[in-house]
């Protein structure tokens, strides 16, 4: 079950998101009226720790449906990172699914960082 805390904190990120990023989508960039908050790991794969604000990306509803949907979680995470920065943490994020960081494969920093120069390349030369 959703707590009505996780829900109000994961609201006002959202309002917070929307304002200071000029209503951008963080998937295109481009400027949008509708936002939706996306979570990078989902409620069902992370009960009861999926909220914070680590988790979640500002997408217009293009973006929030196939693309990230099908997106792996690096890259999700490296666009966190690009438009995020101040909420990006990846410790946090991996301890959602696996508080004990106990699963033999995770995501490195690396691989973020990988993703990262694309995005940079791709939104840094508009």
């Amino acid at each position: 079950m959703v707590s009505r805390t996780d829900l109000t904190d994961r609201t006002a990120w959202g309002k917070e998101a929307r304002k200071r990023m000029g209503y951008r989508c963080m998937g295109c960039g481009k400027r949008k009226s509708a936002l939706q908050i996306h979570e990078i790991e989902r409620r069902g794969h992370a009960p009861g720790r999926w909220a914070h604000r680590c988790n979640y990306l500002l997408l217009c509803p293009t973006c929030h449906g196939w693309m990230f949907d099908c997106m792996p979680h690096a890259e999700q995470l490296a666009f966190k990172l690009y438009w995020d920065t101040h909420h990006y943490d990846l410790d946090s994020w991996l301890r959602l699914r696996d508080p004990e960081l106990l699963a033999p494969h995770r995501i490195e920093i690396s691989e973020v960082e990988e993703y990262l120069s694309i995005l940079r390349n791709e939104f840094d030369g508009k």
